[in-house]
């Protein structure tokens, strides 16, 4: 075989090769248009994930825009409310000061002219009316700085007897029910419960102090406390027997300083 290929080599010449220049341009041609397609497959690729994370990026900043737009409607709303619940305390407190401003003011001139007139009678009834009229003053003062306390305290859960807390409020409020003519009834045993104590006690005064007031127009009246065990919650009621509320304001009993 290697004697034939040197007889043909020497009559016919070497043998062509197969790289011609039209193959080498052609080959090189397709190498370029190769790497071309790469290149554009790859910036196609890059753009798509480019686009993705622009489209990712603006869906971030309206979700964060969102959220802090929702957050400052929040924080308005809530002021707005604390604003709301200040003014409310405002009037009222102006409203409950004034009373007795009015009272220490016009029996601190009777008590004046009564020391002028030697009418020691007339003097000690004016005292005893501008002492009164100064206690007033002094537990609107005291509800004041409890309120203040209230809102700061943490709640303290502890074992309650219920039927004790009511024996102590009525004791509390002993001078109130008797200028009333009223009566506190528990138709039945109370339960223990676990709560606060001091804040049950707190609600328990408000409660009964409001019904002696506004429940109990006539002398005799009873206010009646009972208490509702769930399976996790206890329900206590203080009922009296007055005119009630009326139904326009029944959705402002629990807004604070509501008149």
């Amino acid at each position: 075989e290697a004697a034939f290929d040197a007889i043909v080599e020497r009559w016919f010449g070497p043998p062509k090769s197969w790289w011609t220049v039209e193959r080498l341009f052609f080959t090189y041609l397709g190498g370029i248009l190769l790497v071309i397609l790469i290149a554009l497959g790859a910036y196609a690729r890059l753009r798509r994930t480019s686009q993705r994370l622009l489209d990712r990026e603006t869906q971030l900043r309206a979700t964060m825009t969102a959220r802090h737009a929702a957050m400052l409607e929040l924080k308005n709303a809530q002021l707005a409310a604390q604003n709301t619940e200040m003014q409310r305390l405002l009037q009222a407190v102006s409203h409950d000061l004034k009373s007795p401003m009015v009272t220490v003011r016009g029996f601190a001139g009777v008590l004046g002219d009564a020391m002028n007139a030697g009418d020691l009678t007339l003097a000690r009834d004016a005292c005893d009316r501008i002492v009164t009229s100064t206690g007033h003053l002094s537990g609107i003062t005291d509800g004041l700085q409890e309120y203040n306390r209230m809102d700061q305290k943490p709640v303290e859960l502890q074992d309650v007897d219920l039927g004790a807390l009511v024996a102590e409020a009525e004791e509390m409020l002993s001078a109130d029910i008797a200028a009333a003519g009223a009566r506190i009834a528990i138709p039945s045993p109370l339960p223990r419960l676990r709560a606060d104590e001091s804040q049950v006690l707190r609600v328990l005064l408000n409660l009964i102090l409001n019904a002696l007031r506004h429940g109990c127009p006539h002398p005799g009246m009873a206010v009646d406390i009972t208490a509702d065990v769930g399976a996790h919650t206890t329900e206590i009621v203080v009922r009296d027997h007055g005119p009630g509320i009326p139904e326009a304001r029944l959705e402002h009993i629990f807004d604070r300083f509501y008149s």
